[in-house]
């Protein structure tokens, strides 16, 4: 027997519609979200003994993270995480922290952590540039996610202002 044959397309002919997948920019990683809940517990011990170096271990696991899984929906707490990380007493990294907070609303301009705030009191009151603190104050006033903070940020502006910053 002769295999039936497959009439020629025509333009009435209906193409197999395919679905759309829409992959998001970041995705949860199973992995990722292990190595996570460990820096979390580490950053979060509450033995002061061992405090400075739960940090470290904690930094360590945040910069594999982002390393290892750059597209995780993880990576914007990694980020906000490690600059909390640079500012605390056992790092004093500023500039760092200031770098990872940064990090932060690239990965998500509509973040909802305070980084523009937490930018402008680095700038403040541990490297003393009030004039670049003003700034971010600003930011913070505009764009904060809080609008507590967005009060504060506006009191924060018009103080700098107030002493020629």
């Amino acid at each position: 027997t002769q295999p039936a044959a497959v009439p020629p397309p025509t333009s009435t002919t209906k193409k197999p519609v395919l679905p759309i997948i829409v992959v998001p920019e970041f995705i949860s990683i199973e992995d990722a979200n292990i190595q996570f809940e460990m820096a979390e517990t580490k950053r979060k011990a509450l033995n002061p003994l061992r405090k400075k170096q739960n940090y470290h271990d904690a930094e360590e696991i945040y910069r594999r993270i982002l390393k290892r899984w750059p597209k995780s929906d993880k990576v914007e707490k990694c980020h906000y995480q490690l600059g909390n990380i640079y500012e605390s007493m056992y790092y004093k990294k500023y500039e760092d922290a200031i770098q990872k907070y940064q990090e932060v609303f690239r990965c998500n301009p509509e973040t909802q952590f305070d980084v523009y705030w937490r930018i402008a009191a680095l700038y403040e009151n541990r490297l003393g540039q009030k004039t670049i603190a003003r700034t971010w104050y600003e930011k913070a006033a505009k764009l904060s996610p809080l609008a507590g903070t967005r009060g504060d940020a506006t009191r924060k502006v018009e103080e700098l202002k107030a002493n020629g910053f």
